[in-house]
């Protein structure tokens, strides 16, 4: 890498904040209603960009969704959803797991500026070619350009300290290998506690073919899963074979795989 581009990435990490939170990314599209009062899950309905009867169903449930609450239309959206338990950040000046006590959610429907200038590049620079995925990367923060673009009146958001600010948009400051690089790259030891997952052990069943490699990241998912699915394990097998071609899109697994870890996780 020439020193441009050293210099480049340098500074992106300055402006980004220099911290940022680190962790298991689950990169996804669908739909978002933003309803008062909505769990941040239940009011995204995911669908592939590239498979249009998806998004048609995704759109009519999101569509029946925002009516039943009283919310204007569902927009097609971008979602970086961090897991609690894989995240960490910088606290009182050192990398600490986060205390925030559920997943993080960042949305940006895909015609705003934050999304076409911020989002989309950041994710494409990192090298994914394919939405849903997951990744382990650090997200970074930048002042939403359209915000920007009004100047002192764009200034709508507060920092932690009550002074004004231009809303931030969550990006894709970098990608790791697993989380033991993204440790490392924090200057931790890896293999440390942050709440996330162990690697699987000797006699787990074996991992699904898109999951190879990445066990940690798999039993997030499997936990994810279970929360989607809930219920004794009779209705949630009924219910994942029911929706395997959903299972696919968006987990990238099969009822097979999820039951064979059910108990695992």
């Amino acid at each position: 890498m020439n020193d441009f581009w050293l210099e480049y990435e340098k500074a992106d990490k300055e402006e980004s904040g220099g911290g940022g939170i680190v962790g298991l990314v689950n990169v996804r599209t669908g739909y978002k209603v933003y309803a008062s009062g909505a769990d941040q899950e239940e009011s995204f309905f995911d669908a592939p960009a590239s498979n249009k009867a998806a998004r048609a169903k995704a759109r009519a449930a999101a569509t029946k969704y925002a009516s039943d609450h009283g919310a204007n239309q569902a927009r097609w959206s971008v979602l970086l959803h961090v897991p609690v338990d894989s995240a960490i950040r910088v606290i009182d000046g050192e990398w600490q797991p986060v205390t925030w006590m559920a997943d993080r959610y960042f949305v940006v429907n895909t015609w705003t500026d934050a999304a076409k200038e911020v989002v989309v590049p950041s994710l494409k620079a990192a090298g994914v070619t394919e939405i849903p995925c997951t990744i382990y990367a650090r997200i970074g923060f930048k002042p939403d350009p359209y915000k920007e673009s009004l100047g002192e009146a764009g200034m709508t958001d507060k920092d932690q300290d009550g002074n004004p600010r231009f809303p931030q948009v969550a990006y894709i400051v970098e990608v790791f290998d697993s989380l033991d690089a993204a440790r490392a790259a924090c200057g931790l030891e890896t293999g440390g506690n942050t709440g996330a997952q162990p690697a699987s052990n000797e006699g787990d069943p074996p991992l699904p073919d898109d999951w190879a490699g990445y066990p940690d990241a798999w039993m997030d998912e499997v936990r994810a899963i279970k929360e989607e699915y809930p219920g004794p394990l009779p209705k949630v097998k009924a219910a994942l074979e029911a929706d395997a071609d959903n299972l696919a899109s968006k987990h990238s697994c099969t009822p097979e795989d999820v039951l064979a870890w059910y108990s695992v996780v």
